[in-house]
């Protein structure tokens, strides 16, 4: 049984990585654990149960709930390891973090697997640097003119929305709080404007 903690949010987490696969495998092929020739470590030494099952995990995509510390870049550091291993291209694979810091250290760990050549063709990533790539080669998919566009982050969109409001002389007074907690509540229910902060 693995040792179970509690959150200020209520969520709960294990200390131990839990891998759940997602859709079934179209195949089960169980491949040997032996590194192919030239990579420089073996994947899957050293792994508890539960993070050899994610690194394991044959085909598809693969959820893998994890608490602090518990080993969760080693797992899918490996986990990118073992693709490549396989015969998947690492120009195919995306690994995405958090932190500039941890995708630095991901990198990092890959490069220790798999070795420099190959992994410099891996992409790896923080999901907001990941999404400002997609929107800055995307532009003129997304209506954007030029490749030039801003993210505004909360303190930005509070001065637009005050900026606004001034510029409209209603002589009203507005709740800017209330107002950005509309145009959140259009984002989430994907109610696309002319913009959105």
């Amino acid at each position: 049984m693995n040792p179970v903690s509690e959150h200020s949010n209520g969520t709960q987490s294990s200390d131990q990585p839990t891998a759940r696969p997602l859709p079934a495998p179209i195949h089960k092929n169980k491949l040997p654990l032996a590194p192919l020739p030239g990579y420089p470590r073996p994947v899957s030494i050293g792994l508890n149960p539960s993070q050899k099952a994610a690194v394991e995990h044959n085909v598809g995509p693969m959820l893998v709930l994890a608490g602090a510390g518990s080993g969760k870049t080693r797992v899918v550091t490996q986990r990118v390891a073992r693709l490549i291993e396989r015969g998947v291209p690492a120009r195919s694979i995306l690994a995405m973090t958090f932190t500039n810091k941890a995708a630095a250290e991901m990198r990092e760990r890959v490069v220790g697997l798999v070795g420099h050549a190959v992994a410099k063709e891996l992409l790896v990533s923080t999901f907001h640097r990941f999404g400002l790539t997609v929107l800055g080669e995307e532009t003129r998919a997304l209506g954007l003119r030029g490749a030039k566009f801003a993210i505004f982050d909360q303190a930005d969109c509070t001065g637009m929305i005050r900026e606004i409001l001034r510029e409209l002389r209603t002589g009203k007074n507005y709740d800017v709080a209330a107002i950005l907690a509309r145009i959140s509540d259009a984002k989430n229910a994907f109610q696309i404007g002319r913009a959105s902060c």
